[in-house]
């Protein structure tokens, strides 16, 4: 109730796209979902709806980013709304002041994180994906990027691959490409 409380400070009401999200795509129950729509349409709060019912299920979240930048300006925001609440807001890009330690133990409500940072620490420290229950990946579009798309291809391989393991985090995809997804919905 205090988040909601929080929210209703920032946000007055719910849009279409979220308002369906929910109703249509069942965001709340874990169903998957590739959200692709304008900037500024209210994406990111689809992710968040996603990962706070994640954090009030006892499981952690993610927000993959494909730039330093991003991941600081969405901690910032995301701490400014969330720290006075008890979540614990962190991050990792790759820089000396990263909360990679806390990542790894498992003490944080949602991690937001480079694409790369994601890549190197769930390789080197396959436990994280079990305690996670909502990945939000941001920019989903880039996986047609020639420098990078191979590692976000790389970076939903593992994660799909750990359902065999019974580790299936629900993944939300944000995508401001408007249009045909090259069926990245259906891979």
């Amino acid at each position: 109730k205090k988040i909601v409380d929080a929210w209703s400070k920032h946000i007055p009401t719910l849009n279409r796209l979220q308002i369906d999200s929910i109703n249509n795509f069942n965001i709340l129950s874990g169903d998957h979902l590739v959200v692709s729509a304008p900037t500024s349409s209210g994406k990111t709060t689809i992710g968040e709806l996603a990962s706070l019912k994640a954090i009030h299920n006892k499981k952690r979240a993610l927000f993959l980013l494909p730039m330093k930048a991003l991941v600081n300006d969405k901690h910032a925001h995301f701490t400014d709304l969330y720290g006075d609440y008890g979540l614990k807001i962190i991050q990792a890009t790759g820089d000396s002041h990263d909360d990679v330690p806390d990542l790894i133990k498992g003490q944080f409500d949602i991690c937001l994180m480079t694409y790369e940072k994601f890549t190197s620490l769930v390789l080197g420290y396959p436990h994280l994906l079990e305690q996670i229950g909502t990945i939000v990946i941001d920019e989903v579009q880039m996986i047609a990027d020639r420098s990078r798309g191979a590692n976000l291809e790389f970076i939903l391989t593992v994660i799909i691959s750990k359902r065999k393991y019974g580790i299936e985090p629900q993944l939300i995809a944000l995508s401001a490409v408007i249009g045909d997804t090259n069926g990245l919905e259906k891979w």
